[in-house]
């Protein structure tokens, strides 16, 4: 009987608050009676929606979603979409999306809002944890690096984690190893932490890139090795191989020449200065200076 007062309330005389009152009452009879409750919550979702009556609404579609079936992550979607755009609470909203995640892991709607309310509200942490999760459902490299650099900004700049930032980066260069953002990146956040050793790797590695590609900035790739072995590494014997690179690269190099030239003075580097300066003195016909260094050397011997 009650069912067809609300019927016959909605559908023939158009009664919309006579017709929520008697599916209210309808739903309160047995709540559990799915066969009767589910048409009934779907009636006054729609009834909600034409009165505009935006919070009973989403009372109505949060119940729905809890009833389960197969609409479940369609009624918490939303649910969400109320939370936020009639109700204006974008926590909750944000509540809800987590909950359509949950049941729907690659929910694009889901990710999409996530994204977009998390930034809104500054919730940088819950945003990492996001990209975190696009990370590990991503279906190729190129959308995988996409999303790490991401990441990386965030822990940098937005939480203040250069460590997670570098550990973001170096699973860039496991996808792609030639990654030359990557690894300018990596060089700089290793220097600013204070952590030369891993910056010499890096280094290298980009050097090896550099090379490879027959790079304008060979040279000067070579010069920053040499300064980071020659002065935090203090490792002046393979700051000076380095030197000898750059050299050999630009002759006239006049950082590198000078870093010889001071190698020179230096009585267990003196013989490989020696050794890198005579040829390029000879090939310049620097005379004066090649005369001054064999003089030099003559004079240790004796």
């Amino acid at each position: 009987l009650r069912q067809h007062v609300a019927e016959i309330s909605d559908r023939s005389l158009g009664d919309n608050p006579r017709a929520i009152a008697a599916y209210q009452a309808l739903i309160a009879l047995d709540p559990g009676d799915v066969e009767r409750v589910a048409p009934a919550l779907a009636a006054l979702a729609r009834l909600h929606e034409e009165e505009e009556q935006w919070a009973a609404l989403r009372d109505v579609v949060g119940r729905q979603a809890e009833a389960g079936g197969p609409r479940r992550v369609e009624h918490l979607a939303r649910a969400a979409e109320l939370d936020e755009q009639r109700l204006g609470d974008p926590d909750r909203a944000i509540a809800t999306w987590r909950d359509v995640l949950a049941e729907a892991p690659e929910h694009a709607a889901a990710l999409a809002n996530l994204e977009r309310l998390y930034q809104a509200r500054d919730r940088w942490r819950d945003f990492a944890e996001l990209l975190r999760h696009k990370i590990e459902r991503a279906d190729d490299a190129v959308a995988k690096v996409a999303e790490l650099r991401r990441l990386a900004e965030v822990h940098e700049v937005m939480l203040s984690e250069p460590g997670e930032a570098i550990v973001a980066h170096l699973e860039v260069l496991d996808h792609v190893g030639d990654d030359t953002a990557a690894l300018d990146e990596l060089a700089r956040l290793y220097r600013e932490a204070n952590r030369p050793a891993d910056q010499l790797d890096i280094l290298e590695r980009r050097l090896a890139v550099a090379d490879a590609r027959l790079d304008a900035d060979r040279v000067a790739r070579r010069a920053e090795l040499a300064n980071l072995l020659g002065g935090p590494l203090a490792r002046p014997s393979d700051a000076l191989e380095r030197w000898a690179e750059v050299l050999a690269i630009e002759p006239a190099h006049p950082a590198a020449l000078a870093a010889v030239r001071l190698a020179f003075d230096d009585a267990e580097l003196a013989p490989r200065a020696a050794a890198i300066l005579e040829p390029l003195y000879e090939a310049t016909g620097n005379d004066a200076e090649l005369a001054a260094m064999l003089a030099t050397s003559a004079e240790r011997e004796a």
